[in-house]
């Protein structure tokens, strides 16, 4: 019952290629996009926001003296994947 036989040196260096192309491949998906493709991103990223925005319904609660209403809704942070109802009581 005989295991095959190998060199250690060479798994070494076949492991640490295996790691460095990982490494790579997760390079290429972070930082893969040229300028024109991220100012691109962005400007979708404000259309969505004046979009969303133009669309929404601002709750408004006035104060305790009555004369000056506080907004409470924020577009940008739905967008973001915040949780917008994770300041509020439940």
């Amino acid at each position: 019952m005989t295991g095959d036989i190998i060199n250690l040196r060479t798994a070494r260096k076949r492991r640490k290629r295996a790691d460095k192309e990982r490494q790579a491949s997760e390079n290429r998906r972070v930082y893969g996009q040229t300028k024109s493709e991220r100012t691109e991103r962005k400007a979708e990223l404000e259309r969505k926001v004046k979009a969303l925005d133009g669309h929404l319904r601002l709750h408004k609660e006035s104060t305790t003296s009555g004369n000056a209403d506080v907004s409470v809704a924020s577009p940008v942070t739905r967008l973001a994947g915040e949780d917008p109802g994770k300041d509020r009581p439940q």
